[in-house]
């Protein structure tokens, strides 16, 4: 592999055919020529990155793509020095054949590129080498290897004549070999000519590996997968075997491989070049788990259900809470749901619980297309698109058995037709409609024709009922073996005329059974389905999925009638094994896979670095510090953290929190488990935001699991301040600044900025902290999402004011008005006042009892017309205000629930319900006349939209917000409350809504289209959740 160091050209057009710059076309024309030569980009600043990937990502791929450490790192002279090193350690842990740094020959003296790497390096110029630009240099290095080590001062030029090389030689004192002409003018012939720098480097020995798995005698298929994988992969690596299980049984393996436990593995973990586990879904790789997430290592997924392997742990290995951390961590809210509503069945049947191990590990080997086809539907794209493919192995059965022996042995005569199913008997292997099929057809009431079930049959209704049926046909009588050791095995699979091997439910695990009939030749009857569905066409007889018994009865009929066929299908079979899975194959798809992983996997990278610093860099910065520049290079996918501190903190959940619930529910209901989405909260003890995994778990009646961790947010990852929690994130100010820095994106939902504009309608301490929070996103955020477009006016407006340039960017995210859907039980009764409210016609306010809200107003409007003998109900629903300021600051809200509690007409024709439910609220919004709307400001005004989604008629302030989100749906009133101290003209409005009402002339009240919460998600989402870089979206 070529590592190509652009940071002296220029950005690359779109197009190739019209580069007019020689040393960007000597590059694009390696690029063509080979697909393992990979890029590095060091742009000058930080927020050139996002454009430059962008143009080299047009010719090739994203992974082969790779930004330098250095550029998220400050530019001052405390940091160059830990730049530098970040640089150079990511450099090694790509592990190059060749470093080269292509320039310009304009260019002013350029900087070496990183030192001391173990590879070739090379500078060049795109023009004629001039002598006189030749530095002086030193070299270093076995030059019997054939490594050659320059050290740069500024730069070299390559030659281009057999003299210039000779010269060049001479300067940079390196063997013959390692230099040649280079063609000045032909960027294909520079390509090929660079690329014979790659095989300079000296054969190596045998790489070390770990080989972690079950082995002989465990009574698993992947124990016997793995004793015969071993002796040619032996061929490619130095093994040492892994053994969590009983002593080792089988001498081959004793003979060829140093075997060692669990803790001397541990201890000299990190010496081995590779680590493989090979993982499936039984309690024989439960160990394998911490392993993986310790010391990780390339994962075969024999299994990629991995959930009854997590329950194994829970249930019988004594680690309590191991399936619901592997739900969480690989499925988020809805495997957690199904697990509480459902089951551990239900979960671990509809959940895979792989992304935490496949995340942590260097790399992932599967056996099917179908496998890979499992991860794109489950796992983040970039994982899933690192899976390595590498078929089953099975070792081609030569010479052929030996069929008249093995038919002298089960009493079989040569020319008896036998149909044989292998394996455990089970709902999955479609056993029934295999005995189904053959009862059905002429071939059971033959002497000569056997189906033969070569397996256990289970004990269980399934098991029994498949038993009842085994002597129906009239001719031989269907038989099932039970447990079949391996030498009754292969002495079926020798005498067969036809295997059927049939599937559902898979869980993307291989058929070794279908390996098996292939591999002796024996033709195979199967339904498309699964792993099933890659095999090749030749050898089989592939049925539709799901099978049917009509089909399969035609298929056995067809191949009893047709030997030739069978013929045919047997020598396919026995080709396919030879060619697609044969032990020295796949073993050599083993060491390309392995290789792949070390050299391009970002754990790998992850690792070579942490390794790199450890050794380099105790000297240079405190280990706090590195360590958390260390952790901002951990791989895996793009999260965005989303703030709910508030809402974790809220005894109930009203009002602003109330949005964030359901905001949160949506998306990550959305999210999908994907993982992207990440509940968050502020520790203030902690001096950082913590998951909110336990907080999740509560909510969905889970055990919580052992503490919250705490976030490292990475470049590229994003962070919403969903809730408003004001007081934290001006606490962590700071910290988020540094995340910002260094390529965390930031957004925050704005409710509204009323403390601002209208500070006398709160608190006085208020106003002040409002404003705090609001310098704070001036500084910090890239997105601010209002929930109206009154709201993100205001915000633009106050900023604009202040002369804030550039402003985050400001967008709308209208809130959603569904969380009142009917629950399905009946809710607490109202009660009897309230109920003969309804019934005799009544307003209804909801909202907070705080003094903005015009509870005042709407008491003074109804007396008057209580005054009037009017029989018209108010019910005003809401908790009392600012609960948690001193006497002083809350008396507003005290006199005004003092009037509300005392009035003469409290529980009579007024009535308020301080604890209301959503149940009741839902029976309220569906049986009051009308809502009235009086409040003075709002940022959105969630009532109006809770009550049109029930068809209620709106009457309501005449403010801006009012008239966004309701538009001509409502009868409004209009002026402050300040210019109607007496109510009269909010009485008059309501008398004139009476008499519309009466006469059948009120706005339409479908005339709102209100969105749900998953519509306002998906919105939010698409705004700020999708963006497709990090750059800043200030302008």
């Amino acid at each position: 592999m070529i590592l190509i160091d652009v940071r002296y050209l220029p950005p690359p057009p779109a197009d190739p055919a019209t580069v007019d710059h020689p040393a960007l076309a000597w590059v694009l024309a390696c690029l063509r020529q080979s697909a393992d030569h990979h890029l590095w980009l060091a742009p000058a600043r930080p927020d050139q990155a996002p454009a430059l990937r962008r143009a080299w990502a047009a010719h090739l791929p994203a992974h082969r793509l790779h930004l330098a450490p250095s550029v998220q790192i400050p530019t001052d002279p405390a940091h160059r020095r830990l730049g530098a090193i970040l640089d150079r350690a990511a450099v090694r842990a790509l592990a190059p054949a060749l470093y080269w740094l292509p320039a310009a020959d304009d260019l002013p003296p350029l900087e070496p590129p990183p030192l001391d790497l173990p590879c070739a390096t090379l500078a060049t110029l795109s023009g004629h080498l001039d002598p006189a630009l030749l530095p002086w240099t030193t070299a270093t290095g076995a030059t019997a290897r054939y490594w050659h080590w320059v050290q740069l001062a500024q730069r070299i030029g390559h030659p281009d004549t057999p003299e210039a090389a000779a010269r060049l030689q001479d300067s940079l004192l390196v063997p013959p070999q390692a230099l040649w002409p280079i063609p000045a003018a032909d960027p294909q012939a520079q390509a090929q000519a660079l690329a014979r720098f790659t095989q300079l480097a000296p054969p190596a020995p045998r790489p070390t590996l770990a080989f972690v798995s079950p082995l002989p005698p465990v009574p698993s298929g992947i124990s016997d997968y793995s004793a015969e994988l071993l002796p040619p992969l032996a061929r490619h690596f130095d093994i040492t075997l892994v053994n969590a299980g009983p002593p080792l049984t089988d001498p081959v393996l004793e003979a060829l491989f140093p075997v060692v436990d669990l803790a001397a593995f541990q201890a000299r973990a990190g010496d081995f070049d590779h680590i493989v586990y090979q993982m499936g879904n039984a309690e024989y790789h439960a160990h394998m788990v911490d392993l993986i997430r310790t010391w990780p290592g390339v994962v075969v997924l024999h299994d990629f259900f991995l959930g009854h392997m997590h329950a194994w742990r829970q249930f019988q290995g004594g680690i309590p809470q191991a399936l619901t951390q592997a739900l969480y961590d690989s499925h988020g809210l809805p495997g957690l749901r199904t697990l509480a509503e459902d089951g551990v069945e239900a979960a671990i049947l509809g959940y895979p619980c792989n992304r935490d191990l496949l995340s942590a590990a260097t790399g992932v080997i599967v056996h099917s297309d179908h496998a890979q086809a499992l991860g794109r539907q489950w796992l983040p794209g970039d994982l899933a698109d690192q899976f390595h493919i590498i078929p089953h192995l099975r070792r081609p059965v030569v010479p052929a058995p030996d069929r008249a022996a093995a038919r002298t042995a089960l009493g079989l005569a040569e020319d008896d037709f036998l149909v044989c199913s292998f394996g455990f008997l089970g709902p999955s292997k479609c056993n029934e409609q295999l005995l189904q099929a053959w009862l059905d057809s002429p071939l059971a009431a033959r002497p000569d024709c056997h189906l033969v079930f070569v397996g256990k049959n289970p004990d269980s209704d399934y098991g029994h009922a498949i038993a009842r049926r085994l002597h129906e046909p009239a001719g031989q009588p269907i038989r099932i073996t039970g447990y079949a050791d391996r030498d009754s095995y292969r002495t079926w699979l020798a005498a067969a005329d036809v295997a059927v091997q049939l599937r559902r439910h898979s869980r993307g695990e291989s058929s070794g059974t279908a390996l098996d009939a292939l591999a002796h030749g024996v033709p195979l009857i199967i339904n498309a389905h699964g792993t099933m569905a890659d095999l090749p066409a030749e050898p089989l007889c592939r049925l539709p999925d799901p099978v049917t018994v009509p089909a399969l009865q035609q298929a056995l009929e067809q191949l009893h009638a047709d030997p030739a066929r069978r013929q045919r299908m047997s020598a396919a079979g026995r080709a396919h094994i030879q060619h697609h899975h044969h032990p020295l194959t796949v073993a050599d798809q083993y060491r390309q896979a392995l290789t792949t992983c070390q050299r391009h996997s970002p754990v790998s990278h992850y690792l070579h670095l942490a390794a790199t610093l450890g050794r380099a860099c105790p000297d240079v910065t405190p280990l706090d510090s590195l360590a958390h520049l260390l952790a901002q290079q951990v791989p895996g996918p793009r999260r965005c953290y989303v703030d709910i501190t508030a809402l974790r903190q809220a005894p109930h959940v009203t009002g602003i929190e109330r949005v964030t619930q359901a905001l949160l529910l949506a998306l990550l209901e959305q999210d999908n488990g994907a993982g992207t989405l990440v509940p968050v909260y502020e520790d203030p003890a902690a001096g950082g935001y913590r998951e909110a995994r336990d907080w999740l778990l509560t909510q969905q009646g889970l055990s919580p699991l052992q503490g919250d961790p705490l976030i490292l947010p990475r470049p590229r990852d994003q962070f919403l301040g969903l809730d408003w929690a004001p007081a934290a994130i001006v606490r962590r100010r700071d910290q988020l600044q540094a995340w910002r820095q260094r390529g965390v994106r930031l957004g925050f939902l704005v409710h509204d900025i009323l403390p601002v504009t209208d500070p006398q309608w709160f608190p006085p301490h208020v106003p002040l902290l409002f404003r705090a929070w609001l310098d704070t996103l001036a500084a910090l955020a890239d997105d601010c999402f209002c929930v109206s477009g009154a709201t993100a006016d205001a915000l633009a407006d106050h900023w604009r004011a202040s002369g804030l340039d550039p402003m985050p960017r400001i967008q709308v995210s209208h809130n959603g008005a569904d969380f009142l859907a009917d629950p399905g039980l009946p809710p607490p009764p109202l009660s009897a006042p309230v109920a003969q409210a309804v019934r005799e016609g009544c307003l209804l306010m909801v909202g907070t009892i705080e003094p903005r809200k015009g509870h005042a107003q709407a008491l003074d409007a109804l007396e008057r017309l209580w005054a009037e003998d009017l029989p018209l109900h108010l019910v005003v629903v809401g908790r009392e205000g600012w609960r948690q300021d001193s006497p002083q600051d809350r008396a507003p809200v005290a006199r005004l629930a003092a009037r509300l509690r005392q009035h003469p007409q409290q529980g009579q024709r007024l009535h308020w319900l301080e604890d209301a439910c959503d149940g009741q609220l839902l029976a309220l919004y569906r049986g009051a006349w009308a809502l009235l709307g009086a409040s003075e400001g709002e940022g959105f005004g969630l009532p109006l939209v809770e009550a049109a989604h029930q068809g209620l008629p709106l009457i309501l302030r005449d403010i801006p917000v009012f008239r966004e989100i309701a538009g001509d749906g409502a009868w409004y009133f209009a002026g402050a409350a300040a210019e109607d101290p007496t109510g009269q003209g909010l009485a008059r409005c309501i008398r004139d809504w009476l008499d519309a009402r009466a006469a059948g002339q009120l706005p339409p009240a479908g005339g709102m289209a209100p969105p749900t919460w998953q519509e306002s998600a998906r919105r939010l989402w698409a705004l700020f959740g999708e963006v497709g870089d990090n750059s800043s979206s200030r302008h």
